[in-house]
This record gives structure tokens, sequence and C-alpha cells, in this order.
């Protein structure tokens, strides 16, 4: 039996919908559509939640002569998860947070160079020269002579 099919079978065994399945594993219900489907398969840390929600051993995800056999859970009514579930569900939304926080920090860094960045630049351009300080130039046209310009305002 092939892995889309075990899927869809486990569910349907189970009385979930797609809708709940896809709540309790935090992804889209096209996602659980297209693994049904066989268009994707589930990461491993999916197939590992579903492994504890199901109560399958992982392994058995890939094997191509293990069929589900009927053992109805019924995850709809409402039931707790074990403590073994819990676990892989904040699992997945601690490194959801840290993923969250690491954005924020790099948005913050980034803000932060392009305002001093922008400061530097507006500081830069706003230094400007006194006609005092300027003596005079010497221009090489590049055939050997120069050009000299002196500062006549003395």
């Amino acid at each position: 039996m092939k892995l889309q099919e075990k899927l869809h079978r486990l569910r349907e065994e189970n009385g979930i919908s797609q809708i709940n399945l896809a709540e309790k594993l935090e992804v889209s219900r096209q996602t659980i559509s297209r693994w049904e489907a066989g268009t994707s398969v589930p990461t491993t840390e999916n197939l590992m939640r579903l492994s504890v929600l199901y109560g399958v051993p992982l392994d058995e995800w890939v094997k191509e002569d293990w069929t589900p056999s009927s053992r109805p859970k019924s995850m709809d009514t409402g039931e707790d998860w074990t403590p073994q579930e819990e676990a892989v569900a904040e699992g997945t939304k601690s490194k959801r947070g840290q993923r969250k926080k690491r954005a924020l920090l790099i948005a913050l860094l980034l803000a932060a160079g392009l305002i001093v960045g922008g400061l530097l630049f507006i500081r830069q351009r706003s230094v400007s020269v006194s006609m005092d300080d300027l003596e005079g130039e010497v221009i090489d046209i590049g055939m050997g002579e120069e050009i000299s310009f002196v500062d006549v305002s003395s």
C-alpha cells in the first residue's frame, strides 16, 4: 500500500476530516489533500506527528507491505492528546516561535543598519568646503600639458 493510501485510510478510519487533521498538524487542508493525492509527501516532522496521532510506528509508513488496521481512535470526539502528542505539538510550536524571533531580530538589525547608514550618508553629504579652503586645482589633460587654476578671490 502506498503512503498516500495509508494516510487517507488512517484518517478515514479514525473519523477525522482533512480540516481537523490539518489543524492538529498545523498545516493547511490543501497540504493534507496533496499528501493523500500523492502530489507531495509529509516532512519527517509531520510523519512523526502522524505516527503519534495514529499510534503507528514511524518505519511502518514507508513499508509497502504494511496496511493500516482498523482501530478507530475518533480524534473528533475531543479526547485529549497523550503527553507524547503534546510534546510533539509543543516542539513544533517552540520551533516556530524561535523562527519568528530570529526573523524579528534579523529585521531589527537590518532596520538599524539602514538607519545608521542613512545618517552617515546624510552627514557626509552635508560637509561643505569653504571657498577659502580651495587654493587651486591642476588638471592633466593627458597630453603632457597641465592647466592650473589659481584662486583669484584674494
